[in-house]
């Protein structure tokens, strides 16, 4: 009866603790603090609501500057601005470190539930981790999840400028303008790295951007960064390396990536800098990837020019890097960077494209089909002037054989097309693509 009992109150013990679970609002504006339970009675610091939450509470901060440095002290909740998915809200609500410490410390006790989302956490200075600290040294990293912040203006003496130590999701976040001694962006992370922004971090050492990364990294825009020594963008990361574009980084050994012993596949590797050797060294061999100058072989692999569209590295209709990616199962279910379905129709297969962007200008969602006079289907759609389209159509999607069907000039803002083999009972798919 004992057992039965104790394990009835732990049950309940569990069962209350979630039940329960409390908000605690933070706002520097106001007078003084109060109790923490309402947005009138706000905090006025950040670490008090963290010394009030528990376990499962939420931690809401209203925007601002708040000059202080933090630490969650192993406790498994959710510290957040307003609305984390808001870019105004994220730049506003500001954690600043004021060169004391590193901005944020974790202490390595706090596991995926434990999460950090929308601040800009800024201007802190650690010996490691002077953004993010995921535990101090020689303790077990955090696996809390980092995600929809920008991480900007920290330094750290040593490793990892904006985070260090930190093996949780690190994801939809834009880590730029970081420096340290070795590994400007990000430094011994064992988690996902994906769905990120990493630019113009800046280091003495190796690895401008992530050095010693031991989780997968995919979908990643690595773009600007620049290292004294070796790896501009990246060093010594084991796991996989898939769908970035790894653009403008720059090093003395290995513009692009040094010394990274996991897989590189369907990445963009290009106009990267390295005075005494190629854009990738002492790495393993790359496959599926557009490589600036690439002579080392492996499967699938290009040096033809990405034809990027913008200054964002989006792919232009003419890209050689649309559906010459190889895919996985996973990606079926995935997306890119922009939030967009992994595997998308680029010129005439379901194949991924390279980089961390699926190339979308070319199915228009404001596709309408009617008939004509004789029972023709008659496909009209938002065009632009002076662009050429393409139409492909397929009877069965479960075969998946898609037949181009016409070339179509631009008629101005909108343009039709008639299928002249249609009639009355005829069904067919369509699909209208960008051709220049």
């Amino acid at each position: 009866m004992k057992i039965g009992w104790v394990a009835i109150v732990a049950l309940m013990a569990h069962i209350c603790q979630w039940t329960f679970a409390e908000t605690w609002y933070v706002d520097h504006s106001v007078a003084s603090s109060g109790d923490g339970k309402s947005r009138q009675t706000a905090f006025k610091t950040i670490q008090e609501g963290i010394d009030a939450a528990s376990n499962g509470d939420t931690v809401i901060v209203a925007e601002g500057t708040y000059l202080e440095s933090i630490g969650l002290k192993g406790k498994n909740i959710t510290l957040t601005s307003t609305d984390p998915l808001a870019p105004s809200v994220v730049a506003n609500t500001v954690i600043d470190g004021n060169k004391l410490g590193s901005v944020v410390t974790f202490s390595g006790r706090e596991d995926e539930t434990c999460v950090l989302s929308g601040f800009t956490v800024r201007n802190g200075k650690g010996q490691y981790g002077g953004g993010v600290c995921g535990a101090p040294p020689l303790y077990m990293p955090s696996r809390a999840t980092i995600q929809n912040n920008i991480i900007s203006e920290n330094s750290a003496e040593h490793w990892g400028g904006g985070l260090a130590n930190c093996d949780g999701a690190i994801q939809n976040n834009l880590i730029v303008g970081n420096s340290a001694e070795h590994a400007g962006g990000l430094h011994g992370c064992g988690g996902v790295i994906a769905y990120n922004t990493i630019r113009e971090n800046s280091v003495r050492g190796v690895a401008g951007g992530l050095g010693n990364c031991r989780g997968s990294i995919h979908d990643n825009m690595i773009i600007g960064n620049s290292a004294g020594w070796e790896g501009g963008a990246m060093t010594v990361c084991q796991g996989t390396i898939r769908n970035n574009t790894i653009v403008s980084n720059s090093a003395d050994v290995g513009g692009a990536l040094a010394e990274c012993s996991g897989a590189i596949v369907n990445c963009i590797v290009w106009l990267n800098t390295a005075p005494n050797s190629p854009q990738l060294y002492a790495t393993t061999t790359p496959t599926y990837s557009c490589i600036q100058g690439w002579t080392g072989g492996g499967e699938g692999n290009m040096d033809a020019n990405p034809q990027f569209a913008d200054s964002e590295y989006y792919l232009s209709a003419r890209s050689p890097c649309i559906d010459t990616g190889i895919n996985e199962d996973w990606m079926w279910v995935a997306v890119d960077l922009d939030d967009n379905p992994r595997i998308l129709y680029g010129g005439k297969s379901l194949r991924v494209d390279m980089g961390a962007y699926e190339f979308e200008g070319k199915c228009h969602e404001t596709l309408k089909i009617g008939r004509d006079a004789e029972g023709c289907l008659v496909l009209t759609w938002a065009s632009m002037p002076e662009h050429t389209w393409l139409v492909w159509s397929c009877l069965d999607l479960t075969d998946g054989s898609w037949d181009e069907e016409a070339t179509v000039l631009s008629q101005g803002e909108t343009t039709s097309w008639t299928d002249p083999a249609t009639g009355k009972d005829s069904q067919k798919f369509y699909r209208i693509e960008i051709s220049q």
